[in-house]
């Protein structure tokens, strides 16, 4: 029944849909190997502020700068990895 309904709610819009899509777009779409390159365009120059070169004199630290937002399960598990890493590669 739902369905039905909605079959019922839907045909008459796409007819409609379809006649103007008919209307507005006359001509055909070219295919893709008609079609020009795009060239590249460089639009800006990245830049980096003075102050941000070196973060760390800023930060006043070498830590990351979002290290205490890595949960303790996490800080655990690398720092196990870390250390069988290192036992394995000595």
């Amino acid at each position: 029944m739902f369905i039905k309904s909605l079959l019922e709610t839907i045909t008459p819009h796409q007819s409609r849909a379809q006649r103007d899509n008919d209307l507005i777009y006359h001509q055909d779409v070219p295919p893709s190997s008609a079609l020009l390159a795009i060239q590249e365009a460089k639009l800006v120059t990245p830049t980096i502020p003075k102050g941000l070169v070196n973060p760390s004199i800023i930060l006043l630290s070498t830590r990351p700068l979002f290290s205490d937002l890595v949960s303790w399960g996490a800080r655990e598990a690398i720092s196990k990895w870390c250390n069988v890493a290192y036992l394995n590669y000595t």
